[in-house]
């Protein structure tokens, strides 16, 4: 039965990713699918605004942006491994969106640092790239007798936007 493989995951998974969530997050802590998707999303909320100006603390400062998505990353990557079509389409946007977000956060708080700080986005975009890359060609296999709703479609249509915005250098 298809709900009860939805629900077949690791329990090791499930508590490395959710171990230590913060409060607001934790209500999405659980092992189906869904659940661990929007505990993904809770997670790579963004965190506090901040300026830097120093090319010396600009390294520092995308090694911290990295790290704060490591957990989302690790559970969008485990459900494109794993998950059934609508998961992986679904975790392969997110995950895409994920190093968008993040290219946009450095590029917002670092003004005047282009120079910089571009080589230091590429491997982001890269893996953007990628992974919007992947959800294409997961939408691309619609398995017979799924309608496509709202949802389906939004997603495939954000990730065609996106492929078509992001440069990589």
């Amino acid at each position: 039965m298809k709900t009860a493989h939805l629900l077949l995951v690791p329990l090791v998974a499930v508590a490395s990713t959710a171990a230590a969530a913060p409060r607001e997050c934790r209500r999405w802590q659980g092992d189906r699918w869904d659940q661990r998707l929007s505990l993904a999303g809770c997670l790579r909320a963004p965190g506090p605004s901040v300026r830097v100006t120093d090319p010396e603390q600009l390294r520092g400062y995308v090694a911290y942006l990295a790290s704060t998505v490591d957990r989302p990353v690790e559970i969008y990557r485990d459900a494109i491994a794993r998950g059934p079509w609508e998961v992986r389409l679904v975790a392969a946007y997110e995950l895409g969106q994920t190093y968008a977000d993040l290219i946009v956060r450095a590029r917002a708080a670092t003004p005047g640092l282009e120079h910089d700080r571009e080589p230091l986005l590429v491997s982001w975009q890269r893996d953007a790239v990628a992974a919007f890359t992947t959800a294409w060609a997961v939408g691309e296999e619609l398995p017979s007798g799924i309608a496509c709703d709202d949802l389906v479609r939004n997603v495939i249509a954000g990730t065609r936007e996106a492929l078509d915005t992001i440069q990589v250098e």
